[in-house]
């Protein structure tokens, strides 16, 4: 999908599921049970699922800067968040936030045809990252992990799938 037609379609009604680049049927997914009001570090679970349920859509919240907050449709305003945690070494923890402030929201940049990556605005250089971490079957608690990375590769890659 070209970028023009995601961005004029797009509105806090246009749902999506951001299907990996690296991973077949690959979709970030959201947990943000519990996640009522803002909180400092955060909270709910950002990881990944195979196949897209309710749980794996979001809409692209326009900001007025240009940038977007990845809003869940499941959850009502819990947005996904990078912050400054680092839970690995080059890899920043990516969770849930009630709202959208400066860790949740994201500059949208093409990558190649039909790919976007998501660049982190309260973190330059820094992109929403998919590993499935070898999983090919969905699971109810999700599987692998979404993060933040510096390397812009597959991982950090994804295809905008129309929702419902």
């Amino acid at each position: 999908m070209e970028q023009s037609k995601i961005l004029s379609a797009n509105s806090t009604i246009a749902a999506y599921g951001f299907a990996s680049a690296a991973f077949a049927n690959a979709y970030i997914r959201m947990d943000g049970q519990g996640v009522t009001k803002n909180t400092s570090p955060g909270g709910g679970v950002v990881n990944a699922q195979i196949g897209m349920g309710p749980w794996e859509q979001y809409s692209l919240v326009p900001q007025t800067n240009g940038t977007f907050g990845l809003v869940s449709r499941q959850w009502t305003n819990v947005a996904v968040r990078m912050g400054d945690a680092m839970i690995a070494q080059g890899q920043r923890q990516v969770n849930c936030q009630f709202g959208v402030g400066p860790y949740e929201t994201y500059r949208l940049l093409v990558t190649g045809p039909n790919l976007f990556t998501f660049e982190s605005t309260a973190h330059a250089g820094w992109y929403l990252a998919l590993d499935t971490l070898g999983q090919t079957k969905p699971n109810g608690a999700g599987v692998g992990k979404v993060y933040g990375t510096q390397t812009l590769d597959a991982k950090a890659q994804f295809q905008f799938i129309p929702g419902t």
